[in-house]
């Protein structure tokens, strides 16, 4: 997945990617949850340091310029053990007595 906040390279499949916050901005916080996974952030701006480890409760987050559309599917890929994932998302609406109140982006892998 390439935006303007970076790239994640993911080392072990035990992993799930996923996506909140959609602001009212376009940005995206994504989220990386794992599980004793080796992974690490590669961020487009070389001005940031690639943060690496194994994550056990720790997520990475970074945000990047969303282009999502609600209610519709979008696609992503990521680069897994040099093999592409796609990495297909959908943002999600909540809404209370008419007004917006949550909205969020969803993902799932799926090996391509």
């Amino acid at each position: 997945m390439a935006g303007a906040g970076g790239m994640i390279r993911v080392m072990h499949e035990r992993c799930d990617l996923e996506a909140s916050e959609v602001d009212r901005f376009g940005d995206t916080t994504w989220v990386l949850k794992a599980s004793n996974v080796p992974c690490e952030m590669v961020p487009l701006d070389s001005s940031e340091q690639t943060q690496r480890g194994v994550a056990v409760t720790t997520t990475y987050q970074w945000v990047t310029r969303s282009t999502l559309i609600p209610n519709v599917q979008t696609n992503w890929r990521i680069i897994w053990r040099g093999r592409d994932f796609n990495v297909v998302g959908h943002v999600e609406d909540y809404y209370l007595r008419g007004r917006l109140q949550h909205r969020q982006a969803v993902v799932k892998f799926i090996q391509g």
